[in-house]
């Protein structure tokens, strides 16, 4: 038994041994759909492929088998043997479209409680921290992914594990506990209790434009659900979806390969026709720098690597069942693994714009624009969402409801400015409030004329009394909001000659 990464070293022993291995031994690949499904990140995923159909006695097997276009499967005559159970074997998923995944999870969490075990499975190692620090749960959390990951995470002083059990066969568990995608497959996690699961897919958080993160409702999520020899107490898929990914349909994506394929060989033909040294090096340089070569797509005999072409397919098969819902849904109906309980549930705020807000390098124009987009999508169900964004920005919030998204802009977005104006609209406010003017009414007689120092201590006095924030150097000028006023002068003396009441 190994994995395909050790393949050679099982093959350097038995050709020590000097027997003829490929017509004695029985080549098995377990859980085949690897074979595609990884090869595009673990390119010695392709180590045995070659040795394989040089096998006499050989097979492939997998409870969730990817069909694989290669002509040698034709060619050698093999057949698919398909084993059905005879009794109803799909099991709940409920299935969560949304527009913020973050917050969903926090939702999904808070209401499935703390009595069993939450396992998610989430192949983002940033997304994974992100949401153990948004949560604040790092004391109750173990991650578990591959080797190299873990060493990384430690140092961070995360819990991290590259295996599920202890060292005697137990498995260790935390309150909660994330899962790359190094744990989807060829995992048994034998528990007394049934957990509940929960899959997680970003479409936002992609690498190199491939959807790293979205989970196959046809492969993965079948696979994810066996992990748990006992059974799930609920299995929870929340996701969101963007109608703009762009893909190849497999017809579009066979002729581009096929165009590629050509380019190389082109390549290749020039580098053999070279006549000097440095042409030829060039030109190699050239060959193994394309995507074509160093993605994978072509084995080192120079013929099409038909597993990693399959694993460009299942690549844009993805990012079409992940365009909308409704697709996602029917993937999930068309496996006849699952009975599938949809239920969208969309936020105040996307993952685009959550992320956006968090980015150091979202110009603050953006930021204001994004929160007043929130501001403005509020709502009594996101109250709890809406009051934590406002807490966050809390000047912004007030200056939206009190002087509008048009004055922030004008103020050209200078936070004292905009301060400034908020108190001056609010002060403006309390100040014509109807106990305000009876107060103001009471000291002042309209048709008289005051001293201004006698209109500044009387506003001042009531102003406080009623926590009204004021200039004290412009404070009589206040006078004009409750009568019809003019300033004069006697010699050397201002003052207020009060007319006709106002209110």
């Amino acid at each position: 038994m190994t994995t395909p990464d050790s393949y050679p070293k099982v093959v350097d022993a038995l050709k020590g041994l000097k027997q003829p291995y490929k017509k004695e031994y029985f080549l098995l690949i377990d859980e085949c759909e690897k074979l595609v499904s990884e090869i595009d990140f673990r390119q010695n995923m392709a180590l045995p492929i070659d040795d394989f159909f040089d096998f006499t006695y050989k097979a492939m097997v997998s409870a969730t088998p990817i069909v694989i276009n290669d002509p040698r499967f034709e060619e050698q005559g093999f057949q698919v043997i398909k084993i059905r159970p005879t009794f109803d074997y799909r099991q709940p998923l409920e299935l969560k479209p949304t527009n913020n995944v973050h917050k969903q999870v926090e939702r999904t969490l808070q209401e499935l409680g703390q009595d069993l075990p939450v396992c998610l499975f989430y192949n983002s190692l940033e997304g994974i921290k992100e949401l153990i620090e948004d949560l604040k749960i790092v004391d109750h959390t173990n991650i578990y992914c591959s080797t190299d990951a873990a060493k990384e995470l430690k140092k961070a002083k995360y819990k991290v594990f590259d295996t599920v059990t202890d060292e005697n066969g137990t498995p260790n568990l935390n309150r909660y506990n994330f899962f790359t995608s190094r744990f989807y497959s060829a995992v048994d996690i034998k528990l007394s209790i049934k957990p509940r699961v929960v899959l997680i897919s970003d479409v936002f958080k992609v690498k190199n434009n491939l959807p790293f993160t979205l989970i196959d409702p046809q492969t993965e999520a079948i696979q994810i659900a066996g992990r748990f020899r006992n059974g799930v107490e609920r299995l929870i898929h929340i996701t969101n979806t963007n109608w703009k990914l762009k893909y190849r349909t497999k017809e579009e994506l066979e002729q581009f390969l096929k165009e590629e394929h050509l380019g190389y060989q082109e390549l290749v033909a020039l580098q053999k026709q070279a006549t000097s040294t440095g042409a030829q090096h060039f030109l190699t340089q050239a060959i193994n720098r394309t995507d074509y070569v160093s993605q994978g797509f072509v084995t080192p005999r120079g013929t099409p690597n038909y597993f990693r072409h399959n694993n460009a397919y299942l690549d844009e098969r993805l990012k079409m069942l992940y365009q909308t819902p409704a697709a996602l849904n029917k993937a999930y109906r068309h496996s006849g693994a699952f009975d599938v309980y949809a239920q969208s549930e969309y936020l105040i705020y996307t993952d685009q714009e959550r992320q956006q807000l968090a980015d150091k390098n979202t110009s603050k124009a953006e930021r204001v624009r994004i929160l007043y987009g929130i501001y403005q999508r509020k709502t009594h169900k996101d109250r709890l969402i809406y009051e934590t964004l406002k807490k966050e920005h809390p000047l912004y919030f007030e200056a939206f409801a009190t002087i509008g998204y048009a004055k922030v802009k004008e103020l050209s977005l200078k936070d004292a400015a905009i301060r400034a104006e908020i108190d001056r609209v609010k002060s403006a406010d309390q100040a014509i409030q109807p106990e305000v003017i009876a107060a103001v009414y009471q000291h002042f007689q309209p048709n008289t004329i005051y001293s201004t120092a006698e209109v500044n201590q009387q506003l001042q006095t009531i102003y406080d009394a009623y926590g009204i924030k004021y200039d004290k150097r412009g404070i009589g000028e206040n006078i004009t909001r409750y009568f019809e006023a003019s300033a004069t002068r006697t010699g050397n003396q201002r003052k207020w000659n009060l007319k006709g009441k106002k209110h």
